[in-house]
C-alpha cells in the first residue's frame, strides 16, 4: 500500500520534472548536430528577455483577478523571500572572504551560488504545480527577487573585480527601471487593479507569444552547455552548486515551513531557491571581469543537478504535504 502511494508521488513529480529535463536535453542535441548555433542562442534570447517573457508575465497578471491577502502567512511570505535571498549572498559573501582568495573567482563563486534562474526554470515547474492559481506568488516574489539578484550579483562582481562601486551605480538603477520583466509584471498589475480590458485580438496575440517562452528558453540552455575546462577550479564549481541546489532549499525550506508557510507560497519559496543559476550571471561575470569560464561551468552544473534535487525536494513535500 504504501509503495503505491510512494510511487505515485514519485510519478507524480516526473510528469513535472521530466518535460523540462527533456527539452533542455534536446536543446543540448540540436546544438551538437549544428540545427542551431551561437547565433540562434543569442537571437532567440533577446526575444526570450525582451518580449516573449515579458508579455508571458504582464498576461499571466492583466488577466487575473488580484486581491492581495493581508493574513500573516501572505506576509511572512513576502517578507521572507527577500530576507532569505539578502542572506544567502551575506553566508556567501562572509564564506567567500574566508576560502577563496582569488577575487575573480570569488565574484563568480558567490554570483553563481546566489542568482537563481526562477523565471525560467521556476514559472512552469509552479504552473505544473498549481496551474494559474499561483501567478501572483510568482510574479511577487520575483518584483522582489529580480532586482535582489541584479543588485548583490554587481555588488559582489564590482567589489571583487576591483572596479570603482561609485561607476555602477547609475548603471544599477537603470538596468532595474529598463528590465523588461519588471516592467511586464507592473504593468501588469496596474492593468488588472483597473480592470482595464484587454481586446480579444491583443489578448490572442500574447497568447501566441507567450507560447514561445518556456520552449525557446529551454532549448537555449539546453544549446549554452559545455563540457570543456570543468577540471579547472572544480571545487568552487562543485561548492556552488551543492549551495545553489541542496543546502539553501533545505536551508530555507524548512525555516518557511516552521515559521507557518505552507502550499502554494512554501513551493514559490522552495523553487526560487532550488532553481538553477540564471545563464545571465555567466554574461555579468563577463562584463565585470570576473571568471566567466567558472561562471558558465557554475551555470552548467547546477542545471543537470537541480534536474534531480527539485524532482526529490517535490516528491517529499508532496509526501509530507506540505505544498
Amino acid at each position: 500500500m504504501y509503495g503505491g502511494i510512494f510511487m505515485n508521488y514519485v510519478f507524480y513529480s516526473i510528469n513535472i520534472i521530466m518535460p523540462i529535463v527533456l527539452v533542455v536535453i534536446l536543446g543540448y542535441i540540436l546544438k551538437k548536430v549544428s540545427i542551431i548555433d551561437d547565433n540562434f542562442i543569442n537571437r532567440s534570447s533577446i526575444i526570450i528577455f525582451k518580449l516573449a517573457l515579458p508579455i508571458t508575465l504582464f498576461n499571466s497578471m492583466a488577466n487575473r483577478s488580484i486581491q492581495l491577502s493581508r493574513d500573516t502567512e501572505f506576509f511572512s511570505f513576502i517578507v521572507f523571500g527577500a530576507v532569505g535571498l539578502i542572506s544567502s549572498f551575506i553566508i556567501l559573501e562572509f564564506l567567500s572572504r574566508i576560502y577563496i582568495k582569488d577575487k575573480k573567482v570569488r565574484g563568480a563563486f558567490v554570483q553563481g551560488a546566489f542568482r537563481s534562474n526562477y523565471i525560467i526554470i521556476g514559472y512552469p515547474i509552479l504552473k505544473s504545480l498549481y496551474g494559474d492559481s499561483i501567478i501572483i506568488e510568482i510574479a511577487l516574489l520575483a518584483v522582489l527577487a529580480i532586482p535582489i539578484f541584479n543588485i548583490f550579483s554587481i555588488i559582489t562582481l564590482t567589489i571583487n573585480s576591483q572596479e570603482n562601486i561609485e561607476s555602477n551605480k547609475v548603471l544599477l538603477f537603470t538596468n532595474m527601471l529598463k528590465n523588461p520583466m519588471i516592467i511586464g509584471i507592473v504593468l501588469g498589475f496596474l492593468v488588472s487593479s483597473l480592470q482595464i480590458k484587454i481586446p480579444v485580438f491583443l489578448s490572442g496575440t500574447f497568447n501566441i507569444i507567450s507560447g514561445l517562452t518556456t520552449p525557446l528558453a529551454l532549448i537555449c540552455i539546453g544549446a549554452l552547455f559545455t563540457f570543456k575546462s570543468f577540471e579547472q577550479e572544480i571545487r568552487p564549481v562543485c561548492v556552488a552548486a551543492l549551495f545553489k541546489t541542496i543546502l539553501f532549499p533545505l536551508l530555507f525550506t524548512l525555516t518557511a515551513h516552521f515559521i507557518g508557510i505552507s502550499g502554494s507560497k512554501l513551493a514559490a519559496i522552495f523553487i526560487v531557491f532550488a532553481t538553477p543559476t540564471a545563464t545571465s550571471s555567466f554574461i555579468m561575470a563577463k562584463q565585470f571581469n570576473s571568471d566567466s569560464n567558472m561562471a558558465a561551468n557554475i551555470v552548467i552544473l547546477s542545471t543537470l543537478v537541480s534536474g534531480i534535487t527539485i524532482f526529490v525536494g517535490i516528491t517529499i513535500l508532496r509526501m509530507l504535504s506540505w505544498i
